[in-house]
């Protein structure tokens, strides 16, 4: 499945005459996991996410099971992010926004540890939501976001 999304982000670059540093992802909840772990994979300059599904440990602390059971029907594909930051020689930028609810928090903090650890750019807003869905990641907040993300030095080394 990977090498397919892949292909379509790869597509839409193509047609857009965009570099793959020049790529950002979005997402929240199990979009931020995708936007995350795609930032690794297609070498994206960042990735910008509100509340991501991080570990297999963390997902198990939401009260809804079905997470768990998503996650479970991906079988070898799932990946934790605090593991894939570690073992990827690409470190792509994160902007991470993330509440009180214990799932989450428990997942940043595997995330934080090891994003920290890789020397990744990381930018930290937290809140404290005590629900998983909220309303997050705002238009301005994403530009302010990309603005300084791209006012940063260029890190293309592999």
């Amino acid at each position: 499945m990977r090498d397919s999304v892949k292909k379509v982000i790869n597509y839409y670059q193509n047609l857009m005459n965009i570099e793959p540093y020049y790529t950002y992802m979005l997402g929240v909840s199990m979009g931020g996991y995708a936007a995350i772990y795609f930032a690794f994979y297609t070498k994206a300059r960042a990735a910008i996410v509100a509340n991501p599904q991080v570990t297999f440990k963390a997902a198990q602390m939401h009260q809804y099971q079905n997470w768990e059971r998503h996650i479970r029907e991906m079988g070898t594909q799932w990946v934790d992010l605090d593991v894939l930051a570690v073992r990827s020689e690409y470190k792509p930028a994160i902007y991470l926004e993330y509440g009180s609810y214990p799932a989450d928090k428990k997942g940043a903090e595997y995330l934080i540890k090891a994003l920290i650890e890789s020397n990744c750019l990381l930018i930290l807003r937290k809140e404290e939501w005590s629900g998983h869905t909220v309303n997050s990641l705002f238009k301005n907040t994403i530009e302010a976001t990309i603005l300084f993300f791209e006012n940063e030095p260029l890190r293309l080394e592999t």
